[in-house]
């Protein structure tokens, strides 16, 4: 006897998904979209520097009161907004930017701020203790 062969069931709706659903297929389906909009940042620097909100203070405290040591590496830092806070928190900060007109535009405001590439091959002897980043312990 013929059968009829199953039809596979129905996907859920994208409401019905959740976030860490949708999330995983963005990273997955499109990760060159996510590389084009980290990009986009550095099209105009000052622009990104005078929109960008400051961190909380609480939270650059907290970060400043569980840090090992003065020295802080800010990775990813942009045109510097929190590197800009660590250091007036007394920090020593050493920003590192994989954009290279985000780096000049923090460079421009007097922050030590190197390009990645810098970094990757010049300065490997900074050590993992004096590092941090924006998450909070």
């Amino acid at each position: 006897m013929p059968t009829i062969a199953e039809e596979p069931p129905n996907p859920p709706r994208a409401e019905q998904r959740t976030a860490q659903e949708r999330q995983a297929e963005q990273h997955t389906v499109e990760p060159h979209r996510h590389r084009q909009i980290a990009e986009s940042f550095g099209t105009d620097p000052e622009r990104y520097d005078r929109t960008r909100p400051r961190y909380p203070d609480a939270l650059i405290e907290r970060i400043v009161a569980a840090s090992p040591g003065p020295y802080l590496l800010d990775v990813g830092c942009g045109t510097g907004t929190a590197t800009r806070q660590f250091r007036d928190a007394g920090r020593t900060v050493l920003g590192v930017e994989p954009d290279a007109r985000m780096a000049e535009f923090a460079r421009g405001a007097g922050l030590d701020v190197d390009p990645l590439e810098e970094v990757l091959s010049e300065r490997r002897d900074l050590h993992r203790s004096t590092c941090t980043n924006m998450r909070a312990p």
